[in-house]
């Protein structure tokens, strides 16, 4: 954190760290921010920094008892091993190196900070080691004591202790014991000092006193301080509070404020001194403390510097350095340069700087009480005034000022004024609610209690084509009015007159001019002239009468009663206005963003009218309309309005599409799709254009004009009315003779006939003059897909009819091309022969020309077959060019149209998708608040009293149920073995529940009867009491014997225990360490509380041979549950059932762990999971030989698998049959919609 101080000139740049302490934040010597934030500081109370403990108070009390404790704690083994006879060496090893590093790093470092308190437990501290380290050398019977030492020799027999001086060679008696070694006397050097607790009495000459026993007088909770002396011991009881300590040295201009805790008489000048009085040691000089007086601060002269005081408090009623007598409380300050010693009664709270003035600075300062200022003048409580440089350079605030703030001075140029609220009078006071006006050159201070209205402000300058509007607060006389005349082209100066100006009037003062407005007089507003050009205009308002005008085409300034009228338009209109598009070029544009520079609301409204296009503007006030032919400008007047057009558009044509200001005359055209319908229901869709354009004979008629707005939208109404057209005519002929004469129906619907019943030319609206002059069919299409799909084959009929057609004909021509040939070769053949016929019958060919007339005939015949073969292949090879092209033609078409067909039906099928799914989500979001609702509803009708007796009525009714049994049962167990205490009494009834409610036949009656008093010959034990061991700690063991040799020896019922027999309680002891065959429960019996009955182990249970199957003992197990004894997975609720427990024979059960994991992929998580996790606890119960356990968790596996698996297969099949479903029925549905269609 960088903390950076702007208020002054004098600035300190301290820098924080998250490591650093707050050391100062002092600016020019001014604590009072520095403190103010180590106030908001937090102190910690103590803090362990290195190993040492530092406290807030910066006393070392809880380092040395830090220090204090691990010395001791050393030192009691230092005991341990002293009693433990080790030898010195290893003793003194210890003792070096833990409590003599302590102490000895202590003393050195902080020894002489401590108090006398603190140094005192140290010395103990360290007597106690000396003891306990010197040991042996203390029960030697010779003690050498050297020159300068001493030790304590107690009379075990009289108890006292005395003192013996060396150098001595001391021989121990029996009956003394030496308290310590030879210790070293305190010897105090010249100019020290130090401090004895519970002295020895002496008497006049200095000697020790001593009582009829032999032992030295002590003066207990006594001082005493001893200066430079011999070498002397420590009797008992005495003990040094303060070590050997130099004598406090006082250096000039500091001293040493003393106090008085005891009365005394001065020894020096006899002076006497009463408890509580406090005086100061002035130095230079050296300071002896005596036992009465305590030290409590040493105080430091502060140094007076030029320009500051220092100010000061009395602590308590007193005379002070001055002589001057001082209440408790009361500050005052000291101005004298150079050092002061505040004395006994005085504190200094601060030293006050001198505030510098100059001519740019003054000081405001307020009273805190009366008293008289350094001027000598009277100030009262609260008054406040300014020093400045006129009353002295520096001030320094006296106790009874406070300094506000630093002033500054207000300097205001020869372009300046500024306006001062509450001016202060020539008396002094305040003027509240009046004004006063300062115009520059100036420089001046605020006095207090002033301000200024708006700051300093610039004079009014103003040129020719700028003037003021004014308002006067209060009636004055005008000396300032100004009439300008123009006469003769020259300027006359302006003539002053006095003018009675009244509160609220108004009036302007032109320019040029330099105003300055005097206190009675309210600037309202700052007028410019306007220039405007020959298509510029604003809307001007005159607020006396309300009426509004257009100014076009002049430069003009409002007036004082004059102002800038905002026209309002149409939201439509504004948009209009403000689009940048052309109306004609930039009709493509039309869905594009083209939004100008808002309009000036007081700039008067133009519209630039295309070419061929006209404008109607309705004026309200008249209530008239013009129409405005393009090109042209139109500008609206205060109370005209645009007639915007709503034209539709858009392919088939919507309502609303086109917002225009202006009309197009046209020549022009518009495309529309209708839908018709033939004779024989073919639904056909056409698309339309046409040419219109409006027919005006007269532009100048206003009437004539007006006729072209009179249909809203002409676009639309023609539309639909040749769209009513054709489908009355096209409804009247079949499709077939619409498909050949599709443009003349057309045109005759849309013209008519004339008289000569010949198709007109033109279709003509007479409400608006619109005129249509041609129709063009751009595409016909079915609507219908049958229709559509007819007619693709129709379209591939013809086709293949042109096809053979030509076909036919080619062939024709061939044949027709082989006749002719022939022809032309039998011809000369035949002329030949009717030449050797006339020439006689005896007459034959020679033999070359017959050859040569055979060659020629079969050259021919060849020729000619040749190329009517060419002349055939080209035509077939044309043919099927053509009807590849045509077929490539009609698959293109197909594809795009079963193209289509898919993407509109996916469409459609997500759009439904959606919309399902979203009401889903919204019925179950509904569903689970009406859930929520009803549960709380529920809940709070119940009330928490019921569901508690709700909840606590089960285990209630099982308790009672057990209570009328007579059984209960007692569970002993470690942390490691958790117990559900909560279902155990469900454990315990479930069997009989199972066995009340299940209906009895003989043979069951007498197999239970048979096996209970089998159960009871085989839990008989020798001393009567049926089904109890004794409570033990050890193993039980139970020995493997015949079942049948049990039940014959086992008595009989009469010896069965007696009903009026003490109750007996059922103890079960469970330890999970205990390895029993019962999972660590051992029955026990105790005399205590009633009977309980339960149910023993059947004879299966008492089989040979209780070891598992591995050869050792199960473990103990961690199941919630008590077993029959005897069974290698105890229950509470477990029964003997052939059909669970399984085969008796020890078969190994089945793994089902792969069927399980197999059913994992199956889209049943929970049943996947139970199922997996009875495998695996199967195979785990079957590796700790659990087998039974294992057969019954295997079985669960595979009947949670085999239905995980089985439904499974159900749900995808079902999901699949669904989707499948679903997606029929939107084909259905989608093929039905487009054959309605």
């Amino acid at each position: 954190m960088l903390v950076i101080d702007f208020s002054s000139a004098f600035n300190t740049i301290i820098k924080f760290t998250d490591d650093m302490t707050v050391v100062g934040l002092i600016n020019k010597d001014n604590e009072s921010t520095y403190r103010e934030e180590v106030r908001e500081l937090w102190r910690s109370s103590n803090i362990k920094f290195l190993g040492v403990h530092l406290a807030e108070n910066l006393t070392w009390n809880l380092n040395t008892s830090s220090i204090t404790k691990r010395a001791q704690q050393c030192l009691y083994f230092l005991c341990k091993l002293r009693k433990a006879h080790l030898p010195s060496p290893i003793l003194n090893t210890f003792y070096r190196g833990t409590v003599e590093c302590i102490l000895s790093s202590y003393i050195t470092t902080w020894f002489w900070n401590c108090t006398a308190f603190d140094r005192k437990t140290l010395q103990r501290m360290m007597l106690s080691t000396r003891l306990v380290q010197a040991g042996e050398q203390a029960d030697a019977s010779i003690i050498r004591i050297p020159p300068h030492h001493y030790i304590h020799v107690l009379d075990q027999n009289t108890n006292i202790a005395r003192v013996e001086i060396g150098p001595l060679t001391y021989i121990r008696q029996d009956n003394e014991r030496v308290l310590f070694p030879p210790n070293r006397m305190t010897m105090v050097p010249p100019r020290h000092y130090c401090v004895i607790v519970n002295p020895v009495a002496r008497d006049d000459e200095g000697r020790v006193q001593f009582d009829d026993a032999g032992q030295a007088k002590l003066r207990h909770a006594d001082l005493e301080i001893r200066l430079t002396q011999d070498p002397f011991p420590l009797y008992p009881g005495e003990e040094i509070q303060k070590e050997v300590t130099p004598l406090q040295i006082v250096y000039p201009d500091t001293a040493l404020r003393l106090q008085a805790l005891l009365d005394f008489e001065e020894e020096e000048g006899g002076e006497k001194r009463v408890a509580g009085d406090e005086w100061l040691f002035e130095g230079p000089g050296t300071y002896i403390p005596r036992k009465e007086v305590a030290v409590l601060e040493t105080i430091k002269a502060t140094v007076i510097r030029e320009n500051q005081a220092i100010r000061l408090r009395a602590r308590k009623e007193g005379v002070d350095r001055s002589g001057v007598r001082r209440v408790t409380g009361e500050e005052w300050q000291v101005r004298k340069v150079g050092a002061y010693l505040p004395g006994a009664i005085e504190e200094v709270i601060d030293i006050v700087n001198a505030f510098i003035l100059n001519d740019k600075s003054a000081l405001h300062v307020r009273a805190l009480r009366p008293f008289r200022d350094e001027g000598g003048r009277e100030r009262r409580t609260g008054e406040e005034w300014l020093v400045t440089v006129a009353d002295r350079e520096a001030h320094v605030p006296s106790v009874a000022e406070e300094v506000i703030g630093v002033v500054d001075v207000t300097t205001l140029s020869s372009r300046q004024y500024c306006v001062i609220l509450d001016p202060v009078g020539p008396d002094g006071k305040p003027q509240l609610g009046q004004k006063r006006v300062v115009k520059g050159e100036r420089s001046f201070f605020l006095r207090p209690g002033e301000h200024l209205e708006q700051g300093i402000q610039d004079v009014y300058v103003l040129s020719e084509d700028e003037g003021l509007v004014l308002r006067a607060v209060e009636a004055f006389t005008d000396t300032e009015a100004q009439e300008e005349e123009e006469r003769e082209e020259e300027e006359v100066r302006a003539k002053k007159a006095r003018v009675q100006r009244r509160p609220g009037d108004r009036w302007m003062l032109r320019g040029p001019i330099e105003y300055v407005p005097p206190v009675t007089v309210e600037v309202l507003l700052q007028r410019n002239s306007i220039p405007l050009d020959e298509n510029e205009g604003i809307y001007v308002r005159d607020i006396k009468t309300g009426k509004v005008r257009a100014v076009i085409g002049q430069t003009y300034m409002l007036t004082h009663d004059e102002e800038l009228w905002e026209k309002e338009l149409p939201v439509n209109v504004e948009v209009l206005l403000g689009s940048t598009r052309d109306p004609l070029a930039g009709r493509s544009e039309r869905n594009q963003d083209d939004t100008g520079e808002p309009r000036d609301k007081t700039r008067v409204v133009s519209f630039r009218v295309p070419h061929n296009a006209a404008v109607q503007v309705y004026d309200y006030r008249e209530k008239k309309a013009r129409v405005v032919f393009g090109p042209d400008l139109v500008m609206l007047g205060p109370d005209e309005q645009f007639t915007v057009l709503s034209l539709s558009g858009d392919k088939p044509k919507r309502a609303n599409v086109i917002k225009a200001i202006c009309l197009l005359l046209g020549p022009d055209f518009c495309t529309d799709i209708i839908t018709i319908e033939t004779a024989d229901h073919a639904r056909l869709q056409l698309q339309l254009s046409y040419n219109w354009h409006f027919d005006i004979k007269s532009r100048t008629d206003p009437a004539q004009a007006a006729t072209l707005f009179s249909v809203p939208d002409f676009v639309g109404d023609a539309c639909k009315a040749i769209a009513s057209r054709i489908r009355g005519a096209v409804a009247s002929v079949q499709f077939d003779d619409f498909h050949k004469n599709s443009n003349r129906i057309i045109c005759s619907a849309v013209f008519g006939f004339d008289e000569k019943l010949a198709v007109r030319s033109s279709l003509r609206f007479g409400q608006n003059g619109l005129v249509i002059s041609s129709v063009d069919i751009q595409s016909v299409e079915p609507v219908d897909q049958r229709t559509r799909d007819a007619l693709q084959k129709s379209v591939q009929l013809a086709i293949e009819i042109t096809t053979n057609s030509q076909e036919a004909a080619a062939r024709s021509g061939l044949r027709l091309l082989t006749h002719l040939l022939t022809h032309l070769l039998t011809l000369p053949l035949l002329a030949f022969r009717h030449e050797a016929e006339r020439l006689g019958a005896g007459s034959t060919w020679p033999a070359g020309e017959a050859a040569d007339h055979a060659a020629v005939e079969s050259t021919g015949a060849a020729k000619a077959e040749a190329q009517s073969r060419a002349e055939a292949a080209r035509i077939q090879g044309e043919a099927a060019v053509s009807e590849a092209k045509l077929k490539a033609e009609a698959q293109k078409i197909e594809a795009e149209a079963e193209l289509a067909r898919l993407a509109k039906a996916r469409e459609q099928e997500l759009s439904y998708k959606k919309m399902m799914d979203s009401l889903e989500i919204e019925k179950q979001q509904k569903l689970a608040d009406i859930e929520s609702h009803r549960f709380k509803q529920l809940v709070e009708s119940i009330g928490s009293d019921t569901l508690t007796e709700m909840a606590r009525a089960g285990p209630e009714l099982q308790v009672k149920l057990l209570q009328a049994l007579g059984l209960k049962s007692t569970l002993i167990t470690d942390g490691s073995s958790p117990i559900n205490l909560f279902t155990t009494a469900n454990g315990l009834l479930g069997a009989m529940k199972a066995n009340a409610s299940a209906p009895k036949t003989a043979q069951n009656v007498g197999e239970e009867e048979e096996q209970q008093q089998t159960e009871q010959g085989t839990n008989q034990q020798p001393n009567g009491d049926a089904g109890h061991t004794p409570i033990s700690s050890q193993p039980v063991k139970i020995e493997p014997q015949d079942p049948t040799s049990v039940s014959e020896s086992a008595p009989g019922p009469e010896t069965s225990p007696k009903s009026d027999e003490p109750p007996k309680v059922h103890l079960t002891v469970i330890n999970e360490k205990m390895e029993t065959i019962g999972n660590g429960v051992c029955p026990t019996t105790t005399d205590v509380s009633p009977p309980a009955s339960s149910r023993t182990s059947p004879p299966r249970h008492a089989k040979p041979g209780h070891a598992h199957i591995n050869g050792h003992a199960r473990l103990g197990s961690r199941s919630e549950s008590l077993s029959h004894a005897g069974s290698p997975r105890p229950s509470l609720t477990r029964q003997p059932s052939a059909a669970t427990e399984g085969a008796a024979d020890g078969s190994k059960p089945n793994d089902y762990l792969i069927l399980a994991i197999l059913s994992c992929f199956c889209p049943l998580w929970p049943i996947n999971i139970v199922g997996l996790t009875f495998s695996v606890m199967s195979r785990y119960s079957l590796q700790q030989g659990n087998v039974d356990g294992a057969r019954h968790l295997g079985r669960n596996a595979k009947v949670l698998s085999i239905v995980s698996l089985v439904g499974g297969v159900l749900i995808i099949t079902a999901a699949i049959v669904i989707n499948w479903g679903r997606k029929f029925h939107l084909i259905s549905e989608y093929i039905g919609n487009e054959c309605v269609t």
